[in-house]
């Protein structure tokens, strides 16, 4: 059999269409180039901004601490200064940061390392364990104290996807490398693509729609890339399934019989861009249905060795 051709990018928006799809769109974004961003978003003008577009401001989360540390070490980074974190024999995370000198003028000169200090992550930031470098010391904990409070724009970019996901009926990539993807809407959605470019437009972030030519070809690259989508939760389900025994919490049961019915009632919101995958994603949720309802079965049905139930208690 003849493989499909995937239509590339350029084609597909060089296309004149005779008619365009209708629910769904394509989209992706361009942030700033690094050396063009001069301040990066803050975590609270982000949440501002959410709101001001009417989106839910809790996607605008906190900058976990050690990522705030990696980020405040890769800062301290330049042509002559090597930054590198690792984990210390307490497990704790560690940076440690050398100045890079030629042990000569020639080209290949061998580099010798000067130590200018090691800082440990805590709760309250970088803390200096060796070195008398105060220069870098001062630096590590500024960036530090930046990175806890602003964004990189990777991080609006996971944020987008986050709020398309969670407010609409997900992000679907037709190739691997992502960065271009498939955005399915309804009646119940069809505003969120005009507030996530109000959001975008915020943050200097150009947010990229275009209509889909409504062709064969085009049909059935939405419906394989949506359904390789839906097929990594529907394995996921299986596999937390498969990993259950008579010993497993019936809350933890009870979550993931939840978490199906969230792909089952996406399944039925998308069954109209499949291309026929819906019958077999819904096979496979009825049968992962049936092994959860087996193993509650046996679950009723065991009695913990060692128990013994006492007359008259």
């Amino acid at each position: 059999m003849r493989a499909r051709r995937l239509v590339g990018l350029e084609e597909l928006l060089m296309t004149e269409p005779t008619g365009t799809l209708q629910g769904v769109k394509l989209v992706m974004w361009n942030t700033p180039p690094a050396k063009e961003v001069e301040f990066r978003p803050t975590i609270e003008a982000t949440r501002r901004k959410l709101r001001e577009a009417g989106l839910p401001d809790r996607y605008a989360e906190d900058i976990a601490d050690t990522t705030a540390f990696r980020r405040a070490a890769d800062q301290c980074r330049a042509p002559d200064i090597q930054s590198r974190c690792f984990k210390g024999a307490d497990r704790e995370l560690y940076v440690k940061i050398d100045k890079l000198t030629p042990e000569n003028d020639s080209e290949g000169a061998t580099l010798r390392q000067t130590n200018k200090g090691v800082w440990k992550h805590t709760i309250c930031g970088p803390v200096r364990v060796r070195g008398y470098d105060n220069d870098t010391n001062d630096m590590l904990t500024l960036e530090y104290e930046t990175a806890k409070t602003t964004y990189e724009y990777a991080d609006i970019g996971r944020m987008l996807m986050q709020i398309i996901t969670k407010e609409g009926l997900g992000i679907y990539s037709p190739r691997r490398a992502g960065g271009v993807y498939f955005v399915p809407t309804d009646d119940s959605c069809s505003t969120l693509i005009e507030r996530l470019s109000q959001f975008c437009t915020s943050l200097d972030v150009r947010l990229l729609v275009y209509a889909i030519p409504d062709t064969d070809t085009q049909r059935h690259e939405i419906g394989d890339a949506i359904a390789a989508g839906i097929s990594v939760d529907v394995a996921a389900h299986r596999e937390a399934i498969e990993a259950y025994t008579v010993n497993t919490r019936p809350e933890s049961l009870s979550n993931r019989r939840n978490l199906m019915a969230q792909t089952a009632q996406l399944l039925i919101r998308l069954s109209t861009y499949l291309n026929g995958h819906a019958v077999e994603f819904g096979r496979q949720l009825d049968e992962l249905e049936r092994a959860l309802k087996s193993l509650e079965a046996e679950q009723a049905a065991h009695v913990p060795s060692g128990r013994r139930v006492l007359a008259g208690k």
